[in-house]
């Protein structure tokens, strides 16, 4: 195994359904997902992950092992397995992190082949903090069980010489069903759930599905994410680029933009011109894509806290902002102390209120699944009158406010919400 820096937040550890450092702090890391490594083979090289992470500022490269009943893995596994692991360790000489991921859309068809990789690089990359695994790129229109029960055989190979690092799994409908996954977690208790989403495409509702996944404790990893289109051509949607920016640094998520390529398509990050050797490259080898995702890159910080949190702040889980609501819902809340870890639950108070009305106390419980303990309250939310005036449904401002008990100190964040009728 190669050697290098340390990567920048050492060992990766999924602590109360967010992405944290060795040190307990969230991190959110920000980089480039290399394309099929069948069909794009030449950019699998230390030159281009140098250049990505001095000139885009990268901390994180995805190497998408392609595996495809046409080409890729199953036809040549010892050719692609290079290329992934001649990435994995050129990021690990220029202290970054780096995804494996096994590339596919029909891994659970795959198991065998997916388990045999799997230990193979587990084995190789024992004890090596850079390392993220990522079991299965975008599962199709198959229940969350049948996802399941393939990572749970894939975790299982991983665990058997790997004990430690980050694990991803795909998710439900081109991973984007986070809310099935985090209704029904997996037992392992160091896995996020991949998030993927194209601008072009996807918006609000995505994001409305993603918080509710985040409110059931899950931790989520943008592991591919395109400015333009779901079908990779297209223009750049830079309005709503920019808003899935927004809810990135607000949850403060890591995430991975597809895709460094020479392909002729709206989201390669490469002219097809380009070639393989960076050192030819200049401003006129980037697409829009690339412009606007190095630039992204560039402005991005590791230490970008959940909410955008500040020392002693607090984080609401749910409800987020601006969605609509009804029936029962679950209030909750954690506190943030100054480094970004979360508090112990039983040093602090919390309250919510609506439209500066009675304080309400919340109690204190346990998330499923990552056991992180958080404060709760759960909210009938029918028959909520906006200002006593029947037939409207908001805004209503929710405020959460939270006070250590050691310090005497209060903070508070809101959050506007609308009902449905």
């Amino acid at each position: 195994m190669p050697r290098g820096p340390p990567p920048p937040r050492g060992r990766l550890a999924v602590r109360c359904g967010r992405l944290t450092g060795a040190d307990g702090r969230p991190v959110s890391l920000a980089g480039v997902s290399l394309f099929w490594s069948q069909w794009m083979g030449h950019l699998y090289s230390a030159e281009v992950v140098a250049h990505l992470a001095k000139d885009f500022g990268a901390t994180l490269v995805r190497a998408a092992l392609g595996v495809h009943e046409s080409s890729g893995y199953l036809h040549d596994p010892e050719t692609e397995s290079s290329k992934v692991f001649r990435v994995v360790d050129a990021a690990i000489q220029h202290g970054m992190y780096a995804i494996i991921d096994w590339h596919s859309h029909e891994a659970h068809t795959q198991l065998d082949e997916a388990a045999a990789f799997f230990s193979l690089a587990a084995k190789r990359y024992t004890g090596c903090a850079n390392v993220i695994y990522e079991l299965w790129n975008e599962p199709l229109e198959v229940p969350w069980g049948t996802v399941k029960d393939y990572a749970e055989r894939i975790i299982g190979e991983i665990r058997a010489h790997d004990k430690d690092n980050l694990i991803v799994v795909g998710t439900p409908r081109w991973s984007q069903a986070v809310d099935l996954a985090a209704s029904a977690p997996l037992s392992d208790p160091n896995v996020a759930y991949a998030l993927h989403f194209y601008a072009g495409t996807h918006g609000a509702e995505l994001r409305a599905a993603a918080e509710r996944a985040l409110a059931k404790g899950a931790c989520l990893f943008v592991t591919e994410w395109g400015a333009v289109e779901a079908s990779g051509d297209g223009a750049v949607a830079h309005e709503s680029v920019g808003e899935w920016v927004d809810f990135l640094r607000r949850h403060g998520l890591s995430h991975a933009a597809w895709a460094l390529s020479t392909k002729a398509e709206g989201a390669s990050i490469l002219q097809p011109h380009a070639g393989a050797s960076p050192l030819a490259w200049t401003e006129e080898s980037l697409t829009e894509s690339g412009r606007t995702i190095r630039a992204i890159l560039r402005g991005w910080s590791l230490d970008h806290r959940p909410g955008g949190t500040t020392d002693g702040a607090v984080e609401v889980w749910w409800p987020g902002e601006g969605v609509k609501v009804y029936g029962v819902q679950p209030f909750k809340l954690v506190l943030r102390r100054s480094d970004g870890a979360v508090a112990d639950a039983d040093g602090y108070e919390a309250w919510w209120s609506v439209d500066g009305g009675m304080r309400n106390a919340m109690g204190t419980a346990s998330e499923p699944g990552s056991g992180c303990r958080h404060k709760e309250f759960m909210c009938n939310m029918d028959g909520w009158k906006w200002r006593g005036r029947p037939g409207h449904h908001g805004p209503f401002s929710i405020a959460f406010t939270c006070i250590d008990r050691g310090a005497s100190t209060s903070v508070t964040a809101t959050r506007t919400i609308y009902t449905v009728g």
